[in-house]
Formats: C-alpha cells, sequence, structure tokens
C-alpha cells in the first residue's frame, strides 16, 4: 500500500437522513474519510452500515468495539455484538460547533467469500467541551457478502451538514 486514489466524494449542505458513499469496484483495501458532520438531533449515534446500489444490509450481523478517549474523565469501552449497524460515534450533539471527523479502513468489502471488516479513528468536538474525545476500534460484518457502497447515518434525525470520501487504497 502506498498510493490512494479517490473514487467518490460527496458534500451534505442540506439534510439528509442517509448518505450513500459509492466507488467501490474491486478486492482492494479502502479508506472513507469524513469531516465536519453533524447531524440535525442533540445527543444521537453516528452510524454505518454496507450497502448495494443505495440499499443498506440493516440485518443483525454487526459486531464492533471501540476505545473512547475522553478529555474529562476516564477512557471508555463501546463495545457490542449482532447489531444492525455499527457506531462511528455515540452522544454526538447538533450545535454549531460539534462535529465529528474520522477516517475508516475497509477490508474485504467486495469480496463474497469473506466477512467484511473495518478499522476506524475519530475525534468528536462537542459544545460545552467537557466531551470532546477521540474513538478508536473496528467493526465486523459476520455474512460473507460483496458490497459496493458504506452507508453514514445517525440513529435518530438527518446528517446536516459533513464531507465523505472514499478512496482506494493501491
Amino acid at each position: 500500500m502506498g498510493k490512494l486514489v479517490q473514487v467518490a466524494t460527496s458534500t451534505v449542505t442540506t439534510n439528509t437522513n442517509r448518505l450513500n458513499l459509492t466507488g467501490i469496484d474491486s478486492d482492494d483495501v479502502y479508506l472513507a474519510t469524513y469531516h465536519n458532520v453533524q447531524g440535525s438531533i442533540d445527543n444521537t449515534n453516528f452510524l454505518i452500515r454496507l450497502a448495494n446500489s443505495g440499499t443498506a444490509d440493516t440485518s443483525a450481523n454487526y459486531d464492533y468495539a471501540s476505545k473512547k478517549l475522553f478529555v474529562n474523565t476516564t477512557f471508555g469501552t463501546h463495545a457490542g455484538s449482532n447489531d444492525t449497524s455499527a457506531p462511528l460515534g455515540i452522544n454526538l450533539g447538533n450545535a454549531t460547533s460539534e462535529t465529528a471527523q474520522g477516517l475508516i479502513y475497509i477490508y474485504n468489502i467486495y469480496n463474497a467469500s469473506e466477512y467484511t471488516f473495518g478499522t476506524q479513528e475519530g475525534s468528536y468536538q462537542q459544545y460545552s467541551g467537557n466531551y470532546n474525545h477521540s474513538w478508536m476500534g473496528g467493526w465486523t460484518h459476520t455474512v460473507a457478502s460483496s458490497y459496493n457502497e458504506l452507508q453514514f447515518l445517525f440513529n435518530s434525525g438527518d446528517i446536516t451538514s459533513g464531507v465523505f470520501t472514499m478512496y482506494k487504497v493501491l
């Protein structure tokens, strides 16, 4: 790995319930980034799902584990199994300065013979300053299937802003 090739980008400027990021067309590793993402509802979870041609896989087959690093308190762990999505951040707000940014490396997403999995890093600015935190971990989808998109969404409300970009890692 040594070269990134941008395959898709999307900028949200008006409320959208879900954003599907396309451009996956091979067994290569992919990198998805998100920047200045904000939701319409306070205290919501930012999520990811695998998708094909606009339709997300909402089966209860997502497992995840992440470490949360807070600026004002001790570390925390967030983990789960058999969920219908994987979290990229939890308890995010909707005030002007509350945003999420991060990156996700995605493996085996186009390979129908393997489970898809990802590693993620993110940082989240929250209004009060008490919940500024970073998020590091990973997730897997425990079904061997091929997908050509990632779907980003909040568990409640809309995505109101953000820049989403997909790269192929060569």
